[in-house]
């Protein structure tokens, strides 16, 4: 028995650890999009609303959606591995029913929707980063539509 939770802990951190890759990398492709985003926009300035922000605005269009899309993904993909990891957490907690990991889990997250009782379900945080990412996308597309106002 002993055997079988050391099994299932260590696929437990497994799937932990690839949650955690899962929002690395979200984090690494946000801040690349908002650094790109931020000199798109520093040269979109020097240039002057005109056609020559026409590229800038459909980099910032590309980015955004893109950077949208990978986080959905990668969201999916840390969800995934979550439940995976909440499954493999299940299994442990029938051999040792004295620890009660299922019952402390589960009034730890009543005492934190206590506290913050309408954050707990709204907004979810990675729909603040898809509505960040197309923020990007749609400043592109003023910039775009700027580009043949003149």
């Amino acid at each position: 028995m002993r055997d079988e939770a050391d099994i299932l802990l260590a696929f437990c951190r497994r799937e932990w650890e690839q949650a955690i890759q899962s929002e690395n990398q979200r984090s690494t492709i946000t801040y690349l999009i908002a650094f790109i985003a931020a000199g798109a926009l520093a040269v979109a300035a020097n240039l002057g609303f005109g056609r020559g922000v026409l590229l800038m605005g459909l980099l910032l269009i590309g980015l955004g959606s893109f950077g949208a899309l990978s986080c959905v993904k990668l969201y999916e993909r840390w969800h995934l591995h979550r439940v995976r990891a909440g499954l493999f957490r299940e299994r442990i907690d029938e051999f040792f029913p004295d620890a009660k990991l299922e019952k402390l889990r589960n009034e730890a997250e009543v005492r934190h929707s206590k506290v913050f009782p309408v954050l707990m379900d709204y907004p979810r945080l990675h729909q603040l980063w898809v509505v960040f990412h197309t923020a990007i996308a749609l400043l592109g597309g003023v910039l775009a539509v700027l580009a043949f106002v003149d």
